[in-house]
């Protein structure tokens, strides 16, 4: 409920200082107590222990996993934005695009399904943020995020990719938002050599590679995958 005045006084009496294990074990029983309610209090309480594991991270993996499997267990399981971007930070648990390179080790903590869960989120945010930070900025068509849209189901379970450019990199040091994208796929992204001004958006549908382009006249390709090399 966040009311912290007992324990507060509690740890003053017996002089348990700050670094103690015992406000690491305080908050994974908080989290465990936290996933035994329903699903709706569950998804409500989710921004409050993101809070709790971050101030007090003895413990976070093993929150971690609880949080993350119990939220795929709701019905349903919306994105969760803060979640998203809590977990896949670089000093956290990374994108779970690496886990496939086997980097992201500590994906391994949860199933398939959660990990699919939040690679769903990262790609879906993928493409709405190529639009809406990249392909603005060329005036790309609106229709092509509408279009895009149809097929969020596949893409949110497929392999992406997104490509900066040298002007997109070049921009992050005065963008907040260029700079949040780029922080948000460490270690995922590539970069574009050629010119300068276009970002891309790679993305695998089924049997075919998808490349959205961030500038006219280079909108979108469609390769065959097992013919790229």
């Amino acid at each position: 409920e966040g009311n912290t005045e007992s324990i507060d006084q509690l740890a003053n009496h017996l002089g348990i200082p700050p670094s103690s294990w015992f406000w690491h074990a305080l908050v994974l029983s908080a989290v465990k107590r936290a996933a035994e309610k329903n699903d709706v209090q569950f998804r409500n309480l989710v921004p409050r222990l993101i809070d709790l594991v971050h101030g007090k991270p003895g413990f976070r993996d093993e929150a971690l996993e609880i949080i993350l499997s119990r939220y795929c267990e709701c019905k349903p399981a919306p994105l969760n934005e803060r979640l998203r971007d809590y977990v896949c930070q670089a000093n956290v648990w990374k994108n779970p695009k690496l886990h496939m390179a086997g980097i992201a080790t500590a994906w391994s903590r949860v199933s398939e399904k959660v990990w699919k869960m939040v690679l769903g989120w990262v790609n879906e945010g993928n493409l709405r943020d190529f639009f809406a930070i990249l392909a603005s900025r060329n005036k790309a068509d609106e229709g092509r995020l509408e279009f895009w849209s149809r097929y969020l189901d596949q893409i949110s379970s497929s392999w992406t990719r997104l490509v900066f450019s040298a002007d997109t990199m070049a921009l992050k040091r005065t963008n907040a938002g260029v700079r949040d994208l780029i922080a948000r796929e460490e270690g995922a992204y590539a970069e574009l050599t050629g010119k300068r001004d276009v970002d891309a958006f790679m993305m695998q549908l089924g049997s075919y590679v998808v490349i959205e382009f961030s500038k006219k006249p280079n909108a979108c390709y469609v390769y065959k995958a097992d013919e790229l090399h």
